[in-house]
């Protein structure tokens, strides 16, 4: 076979699959972890048709930080949103997961109670919802209940209440 020839098979073999795939899009699954403006961007792809444009059919799904990165890990999850913590958890159990860029790098978390809570010593061998037990609400949490003066492993205790906005809901 002439090196011409080799060059042409090559070029339709390369310009062939490029053109039926952009034809169809490739189904995708996206997952963010609770609702607030940090969370906007895979919406803001999806609706304004970016990841249509890339040839992505993505579906948005809400769940925990924890559930997202074993939906990545078992290849059900292509794209997440999450805090770094559960991702090096992970990577520290083995996974061989990559964080790939970070779009928030401050802990933009309250630590909320009810109005006859006046200050952190009033919390003392409390109860300190949480929206999980791992990721960025668990560090946050710890971290709030130290800023206040507390032991997060003797002091308080720290409970899965929920994703966001559930932990505000759960205030009493």
């Amino acid at each position: 076979m002439s090196m011409r020839v080799r060059v042409w098979v090559v070029l339709l073999g390369c310009i062939f699959p490029c053109a039926y795939a952009q034809g169809q899009l490739i189904r995708v699954n996206s997952a963010y972890t609770g609702e607030s403006p940090t969370q906007l961007v895979a919406f803001l792809a999806k609706e304004t048709g970016i990841f249509a444009k890339n040839g992505l059919d993505v579906q948005v799904i809400r769940t925990t930080s924890s559930i997202a990165v074993m939906g990545l890990l078992s290849g059900e999850m292509a794209i997440l949103q999450v805090a770094a913590p559960t991702v090096i958890s992970a990577n520290l159990r083995g996974s061989d997961a990559v964080y790939v860029a970070a779009g928030v790098v401050t802990l933009d978390y309250w630590l909320m109670s009810g109005k006859n809570i006046k200050d952190g010593a009033q919390l003392k061998n409390g109860i300190i919802g949480s929206s999980d037990l791992s990721g960025a609400s668990f560090i946050a949490s710890q971290f709030a209940a130290r800023k206040v003066g507390l032991d997060p492993n003797k002091e308080i205790a720290i409970i899965r209440s929920g994703g966001t906005p559930d932990p505000v809901t759960n205030v009493s």
